[in-house]
């Protein structure tokens, strides 16, 4: 299976900008992706965009039907608990997979969390963009250090389907603190080389995103 690598290709850069915009909430589940207007914006022709289109149809952000086009991808509440489910049946996984790399490796991802601290603080919806941002590159770049490309192609493909719950569920200024506490704690026990105590920790943050993201979808009308 093929790792989820940086974008590279002109599709890849495409569904990787309407995947971010998806998550920041710029298009709400359900709404229409037109092929036209991402050729326009990016200045390319509609093969790209259709290319785009079906990547981001194989993790689940949209959904592409024949004569009607690309729409993000609605989910149920059933369906969002399932995949936060899956997401701590994986969990101890990762911790395993991270004590396996020396410590410089995951000093390297501290700076991630270093960051989290900081937009913590920021009530901005810049700050809060930001937030959801680094929080989406440190999953990424924990699943990298594993160096298990399955891990990583089934953590963030469900991170990506859940994440306009999860950035709704971090609008609240003390939530995101205690979310950046959290990961800074992980980090630490995970420096300790403490597997359970880092397992734990990640649970909990997988718990807390979940109970939020929930009631933000219970939150939404209709």
């Amino acid at each position: 299976m093929k790792t989820r690598s940086r974008p590279s290709t002109v599709p890849e850069q495409i569904a990787a900008e309407v995947n971010a915009a998806v998550m920041r909430g710029e298009y709400l589940p359900g709404d229409p992706i037109r092929e036209q207007e991402l050729a326009d914006a990016f200045s390319v022709s509609r093969g790209p965009v259709r290319e785009a289109l079906r990547i981001l149809e194989k993790t689940g952000v949209v959904t592409i039907v024949p004569l009607k086009g690309a729409h993000v991808t609605r989910i149920s509440k059933e369906e969002l608990d399932r995949f936060f489910e899956i997401r701590r049946a994986l969990v101890p996984l990762l911790p395993r997979y991270l004590l396996e790399r020396n410590v410089e490796v995951i000093e390297s991802l501290e700076h991630y969390v270093d960051r989290l601290l900081s937009l913590a603080e920021n009530e901005s919806t810049h700050g809060w963009d930001a937030y959801v941002q680094t929080v989406y590159d440190l999953n990424r770049a924990m699943c990298e250090a594993c160096r298990n490309p399955q891990l990583e192609n089934i953590w963030m493909t469900i991170f990506d389907q859940t994440a306009r719950y999860t950035r709704l569920g971090l609008r609240d200024p003390a939530r995101r603190a205690a979310s950046a506490k959290g990961w800074k704690a992980l980090m630490q026990a995970l420096k300790l080389r403490d597997a359970d105590e880092a397992t734990a920790l990640l649970l909990g943050l997988i718990s807390a995103s979940r109970r939020a993201a929930i009631a933000m979808m219970d939150s939404e009308p209709g």
